[in-house]
């Protein structure tokens, strides 16, 4: 693990919000943060191999869809989840209908702007 892959993939707000969502949700696809940050796939694509070369995300394929999630083993990650989770703050463009493709429980974020609080909306997906 080179120090300098890390903090270089974590000085861009993109890849801090990246690693924020997958702090709070274990694992998800490219497809869903397309639609969180309103991006193209090769732009989110981009930023994941930054990620994932700095030793700070793990992926996983499943038919065509890319999973990543964090990587637990990183141990300097293991000390910046806090601080992460603390300061990084995401406020998701509305409206989102969901944030997975398959029939089960779903869990969107949305930041009260007023309070800063995170509030947790579980919907199940009929």
């Amino acid at each position: 693990m080179d120090i300098r892959e890390v903090f270089y993939a974590l000085s861009d707000e993109i890849r801090l919000k990246i690693v924020r969502l997958l702090i709070s949700h274990q694992e998800l696809c490219v497809c869903q943060f397309q639609e969180i940050f309103n991006l193209p796939q090769p732009h989110i694509s981009f930023h994941l191999r930054i990620l994932k070369k700095a030793g700070l995300v793990n992926s996983r394929k499943e038919g065509k869809w890319n999973y990543y999630s964090l990587n637990k083993e990183n141990p300097l990650l293991k000390n910046l989840v806090p601080i992460i989770e603390k300061n990084i703050r995401i406020i998701l463009p509305l409206p989102i209908y969901y944030l997975h493709h398959f029939d089960f429980n779903l869990t969107l974020i949305y930041e009260q702007l007023f309070k800063g609080e995170l509030i947790w909306l579980n919907y199940t997906h009929l």
